[in-house]
């Protein structure tokens, strides 16, 4: 068995075991009924997909998959990971909208985006579109910080 299949069986099968511990979870008493329904829907969905890729990795087990992925394809996808958690950590100190301001364009400048309006109105608007329907509309409580 080539060494990406044997990834892909490993990562199949703590796929499943992670939706089992986690439906195992929605059978408590602190979930509510209407949380019930779509977590095991969505449980479901997921310990199926983990069985797909079980099952995928057992069959094709001895065929070849093409190119080794290397070390240098996973770059772009770590610092986009390592944003992210900035940004996660970041959302908790300074609040959901000071943190997506400084988020939102050093993802886009990381993706290679340069024009400066553009990307300030792109900002400007994704954030007063997302207050406007959460907090004025849904009355959602966004994380607050520091600043607002």
């Amino acid at each position: 068995m080539h060494k990406t299949r044997i990834q892909d069986l490993v990562i199949g099968i703590l796929v499943m075991a992670l939706g089992i511990f986690m439906w195992t979870y929605t059978m408590g008493p602190r979930v509510s009924d209407a949380n019930k329904s779509f977590s095991r829907f969505v449980l479901a969905l997921f310990i199926g997909l983990g069985l797909i890729l079980t099952v995928i990795s057992i069959v094709n087990g001895k065929k070849p998959r093409g190119k080794e992925v290397s070390i240098k394809e996973f770059r772009n996808p770590m610092i986009m990971y390592l944003l992210i958690i900035a940004y996660v950590l970041l959302m908790t100190k300074l609040g959901f909208f000071s943190a997506s301001i400084l988020f939102m364009p050093a993802v886009m400048l990381y993706m290679g985006y340069r024009k400066p309006i553009p990307l300030v109105c792109v900002t400007a608007g994704m954030l007063a579109f997302i207050y406007v329907l959460f907090v004025v509309q849904l009355k959602v409580k966004l994380p607050d910080g520091i600043l607002f």
